[in-house]
């Protein structure tokens, strides 16, 4: 009697043991879905195949889809329209999830955009952590969180912007809104060094706008602002390649930068600057050579080399312009075509 009694006893606390570690299990699953269900984040589990078994509230929210149309679906699908940073379509086996699935390790912080179906795009930081069976090593499957970084990404938008906008103000001169000096001597310094590498040729014209004080004593500094404005516009829309630079040098003094140009080409340029300044036909009664504005250019071409630097092409070209001058005004002189100044001429 005692034996069985005793045999009893053992079932009985065995039985015991298993309804409270079921009990355990139960409240514990109960416990990690209440706090999967109000997270904030979104939490996605998938299987190995990929496939989506179970997502939270947030998951449906953030991506913009209800639970029937996440289910059975693949981390990226086709239809979700999902970029990557720089706005090229994020691709599948680069999700964060699919990564885990075939490597086993968890992957952290990468930035996905998702195009909702009412146009608006979400941006979402993802998180992907393996889940493994006992004793095995290659993940059964993988639970993903990520949050809407949408306003981070769009303030860090607006700051972008903001430090372009204001680049472009610190580089612009505010009257005539091209290039100021100070933008002038950065290109022609980074150019300088660039050309510096393979031997290039680099060309600089210097332009001043002729008997700019007798326009400015006639005409009044409003006028003369407006003239420089006009100028200035003319003579940058005919420097027409993007690897080139028209700034403002200083007063009535305007340069253009020319990369990777000969001799011939800065002539070829030249021209096209006098012609659209002459062709704007601004009234000049002041003027001894036209009775329009004109301007007078020098042209200077080497080849930089660590022997000679950016001032010494500057000082070229400012030669080829005083020659110009000397010569009558209203055209351009190239630093090979220069004869010897006259340094004891009066030249405005």
């Amino acid at each position: 009697m005692a034996g069985f009694l005793g045999g009893s006893l053992h079932l009985a606390s065995e039985f015991d043991a298993k309804n409270i570690l079921l009990s355990q299990l139960l409240e514990s699953e109960e416990r990690y879905r209440s706090v999967i269900t109000s997270m904030t984040e979104g939490v996605v589990l998938q299987l190995a195949d990929g496939q989506i078994t179970t997502c939270n509230a947030s998951s449906e929210r953030i991506i913009g889809l209800t639970p029937e149309q996440m289910m059975g679906r693949r981390s990226i699908n086709v239809d979700w329209r999902t970029v990557q940073e720089d706005g090229s379509p994020f691709p599948c086996q680069q999700h964060p999830a699919m990564i885990t699935l075939r490597t086993g390790k968890p992957v952290s912080n990468v930035v996905m955009g998702i195009h909702k179906s009412d146009k608006t795009l979400t941006w979402i930081s993802i998180n992907s952590q393996p889940l493994f069976q006992m004793n095995q090593s290659q993940p059964y499957g993988v639970v993903t969180t990520f949050a809407d970084i949408t306003e981070r990404k769009q303030a860090e938008e607006m700051l972008r912007n903001q430090a372009q906008r204001d680049r472009l103000i610190a580089a612009t001169d505010g009257l005539t809104q091209v290039a100021n000096r100070r933008c002038f001597d950065e290109q022609l310094q980074s150019e300088w060094q660039r050309l510096n590498q393979g031997q290039n040729l680099l060309s600089l014209i210097m332009l001043d706008v002729d008997y700019f004080k007798r326009y400015n004593d006639c005409y009044g500094h409003q006028a003369g602002d407006i003239c420089l404005v006009k100028v200035a516009s003319s003579a940058a829309q005919a420097v027409k390649r993007s690897s080139d630079l028209f700034a403002r040098y200083g007063g009535e003094e305007f340069a253009a930068i020319l990369p990777n140009t000969d001799a011939d080409g800065a002539i070829a340029v030249a021209e096209s600057i006098r012609e659209a300044i002459r062709d704007l036909g601004i009234p000049h009664e002041q003027s001894d050579v036209s009775a329009i504005v004109t301007v007078s250019m020098g042209i200077a071409t080497v080849i930089p080399t660590a022997e000679i630097s950016p001032d010494e092409l500057i000082a070229l070209a400012d030669q080829a312009l005083y020659d110009a001058k000397r010569q009558g005004r209203d055209r351009y002189r190239s630093a090979n075509q220069m004869t010897a100044p006259d340094f004891n001429a009066v030249v405005e």
